[in-house]
């Protein structure tokens, strides 16, 4: 992405702006349990190979890193550059992080005993985008009601067994997609109205298709 802006392929605007994106919330499952198991130079070790690999994934997606919360990540697709796309490629994302995750998971509980499930939210709207940091320092972030959907729908994957669930709104503007099933409505805190939640099919190496669930 840096490369397309610097060679001028894709326009970029960083001053606040309405833009239609995608948001992904992600969470690591059991966080404190695994910082309280680990000796400090292997926890080291183990969540940055964690970050490294979602990273490198997201990246690989053209998606932008909003922020780390300690234990997850906040990404944006569609800003700071625009991409028609956006839901369709977050869903892809979704999909191949999940894989990439639940093998790392299986690998870390082989050689540690412990580590949790990644947890995904996403939804699609219009969000306000820019430069919140003040003069001092650059932070290029995004705020509205787009972000707390992804957020509420990441921390109800708990209760629906899940590992992904995304808004009807992603799921209208990614078009036809297959493995995508309906979940149910939930009301999430600080949403007025009930949203309908989908989840998504993952395919692992194998070629079987999985429901991105805690199976």
């Amino acid at each position: 992405m840096i490369d397309r802006i610097v060679e001028g392929q894709s326009a970029v605007r960083i001053g606040a702006d309405k833009r239609e994106i995608t948001v992904v919330v992600s969470d690591l499952e059991n966080f404190s349990n695994l910082v309280a198991s680990l000796p400090l130079e292997v926890f080291s070790r183990v969540i940055n190979g964690y970050f490294d690999g979602l990273i490198e994934i997201f990246w690989k997606h053209e998606a932008m890193i909003d922020k780390m919360t300690g234990d997850g990540l906040i990404v944006m697709f569609g800003a700071p550059v625009p991409i028609p796309d956006h839901a369709a490629r977050a869903i892809a994302c979704a999909r191949e992080i999940d894989v990439w995750a639940e093998e790392y998971r299986t690998k870390m509980l082989a050689e540690h005993g412990v580590f949790g499930h990644t947890r995904m939210g996403m939804d699609s709207g219009i969000g306000l985008v820019g430069n919140f940091g003040g003069e001092r320092r650059f932070n290029y972030t995004a705020y509205g009601e787009v972000v707390v959907i992804a957020a509420r729908l990441e921390a109800a994957n708990k209760t629906f067994g899940t590992r992904i669930l995304f808004s009807a709104e992603t799921v209208r503007l990614a078009g036809d997609i297959e493995g995508i099933r309906p979940v149910g409505e939930i009301d999430l805190k600080g949403v007025p109205v009930p949203i309908a939640a989908y989840t998504v099919e993952t395919e692992y190496p194998s070629g079987d298709g999985r429901l991105a669930g805690p199976g």
